[in-house]
Parts: C-alpha cells; structure tokens; sequence
C-alpha cells in the first residue's frame, strides 16, 4: 500500500474498501455487506464514511441529538 499512499491520501483505504466488496459477493439476498477501512493516520475510506454517516443521521432522528454524526466518528476514532 506504500506506493499508492505516497501518490494519494486515502489510497490504502480504497484499495481495503475493492477487496473486502469482493471477497463478500457471494454472501447471498440475506446478507448486508458494507466494506469500512480506516488508515493509520486517520484517513476514512469513501464506503465507511458514507456508512459512518449514514448511521450517525438514523441517531439522531432517533435520539433528536444533532451532533450525533460527529460524536460517532469521535467514538470511532478513539477506539
């Protein structure tokens, strides 16, 4: 992952989001697959930042909290 994080921020991440979306393909109509890769410093791949926030918004239209997006991310990062 060296050569394509040296080119662009967040590379690693995509390239972990490809393989983890293939290697589940086959897990069938009753199985919900979404790929989520972090790098080391701290770079979201694109599919984790869209589930990430996707999830923090169904928080807060439950809890009426409207941070909850960001909290969630903060929790995230710090474990």
């Amino acid at each position: 992952h060296v050569a394509g994080s040296s080119r662009s921020a967040g590379a690693a991440s995509q390239l972990a989001e490809v393989k983890k979306t293939a290697k589940y393909t086959d897990l069938g109509p009753h199985h919900i697959s979404a790929p989520i890769a972090f790098e080391t410093f701290g770079t979201w791949g694109k599919e984790a930042d869209r589930i990430i926030s996707t999830i923090g918004k169904k928080i807060a239209d439950s809890s009426g909290e409207p941070r909850s997006v960001e909290f969630l991310r903060q929790r995230i990062l710090v474990l």
